[in-house]
């Protein structure tokens, strides 16, 4: 039978203050870093196709910059779901009482 390890509350505390750290770093880079070409919004929402091939890039150049520019919004994407995952089971050992107010 194997025995699974637990963290104690402390424990998890600061491993989900590091996620969140590094949720912040890697937004930080992600913005500051990688810039878009354009508005990201001018790729989400075009009102024209015109305005879409200005999003996306004219050139192979500009595509291939947009395109190596997606990488890092992975990390971003990973490292948030791993705050989340970390403060629910943060949230999910503390019980049903972790909402109430102690009195």
């Amino acid at each position: 039978m194997v025995e699974a390890t637990i963290l104690s509350t402390t424990a998890h505390g600061v491993v989900l203050g590091a996620v969140a750290g590094t949720t912040i770093l890697t937004g930080i880079v992600t913005g500051w870093v990688f810039k878009p070409a354009t508005n990201g919004l001018d790729l989400q929402i075009p009102r024209s196709l015109a305005a879409l091939r200005a999003a996306v890039g004219s050139t192979d150049d500009e595509r291939r910059r947009n395109r190596n520019n997606i990488y890092p919004d992975f990390a971003f994407l990973a490292s948030y779901t791993a705050l989340f995952v970390a403060a629910g089971g943060l949230l999910a050992r503390q019980g049903p009482e972790w909402p109430s107010v102690p009195e």
